[in-house]
């Protein structure tokens, strides 16, 4: 990411010197604006500029629905994943973010029916089960998110993920919650030694833990 998002910013800065009526130019300056530097205004901008330049984009207004559920502009989120449906209908991609959505904007019904069914329809996607652990991990329904987030992780291929589910699974099966979340942030940690993940995820499970203390020093 370091070095990706400045070359991407690079690449479209130049495309829109070259062209300023480029949408995809446009479009592409608006990703790493929002999601590298944060730059809510110029992405804002540069997302609304692209699809006044191409309406029919797709890709603009599924990447602007993913800002805008973001920062908690939620009915602009539907109504842009909406458009980027109806311009792509038989995209996976759009369909499965819809519902992540659709979640962030307080649709948890719907959200839940569309991704069952995509998990149901498309069992080896993976956006699905990554999606569904995240609906269940935060409304506390922690037996579905230890199945969901173990099919995500298999499915990605990634045995670090894997080990930690299945630390977690033994944690919850000795302890409920509480022993879910003490096996999480033993793995967690384990990772973290070996910089392959943040300090904020252990500071977020530490702060789950009841130990602020420690939260306070991973952040």
């Amino acid at each position: 990411e370091d070095e990706a998002f400045p070359r991407a910013e690079a690449a479209a800065r130049k495309a829109i010197e070259l062209d300023p009526n480029l949408a995809e130019g446009h479009r592409a300056l608006a990703f790493p604006s929002f999601w590298w530097k944060r730059d809510v205004v110029t992405a804002r901008r540069e997302f609304e500029r692209a699809i006044a330049l191409n309406p029919n984009d797709g890709t603009a207004h599924l990447w602007y629905a993913n800002a805008l559920i973001y920062i908690g502009d939620n009915a602009k989120a539907v109504a842009e994943i909406n458009r980027a449906q109806e311009l792509e209908p038989s995209s996976s991609s759009v369909r499965a973010d819809k519902g992540k959505i659709l979640y962030s904007a307080g649709k948890k019904d719907e959200a839940l029916a569309l991704l069952r069914q995509m998990k149901r329809n498309e069992p080896a996607f993976v956006s699905p089960h990554r999606y569904l652990a995240q609906i269940y991990f935060a409304e506390s329904d922690y037996p579905e998110y230890l199945l969901e987030a173990e099919e995500t992780a298999r499915l990605v291929h990634k045995p670090d993920d894997l080990e930690q589910v299945e630390a977690e699974k033994k944690g919850f099966a000795r302890d409920g919650a509480q022993g879910m979340f003490q096996n999480m942030f033993v793995a967690q940690k384990a990772l973290y030694e070996k910089e392959k993940l943040p300090a904020y995820v252990l500071a977020e499970t530490s702060a789950v833990l009841g130990n602020k203390s420690e939260a306070l020093q991973y952040l």
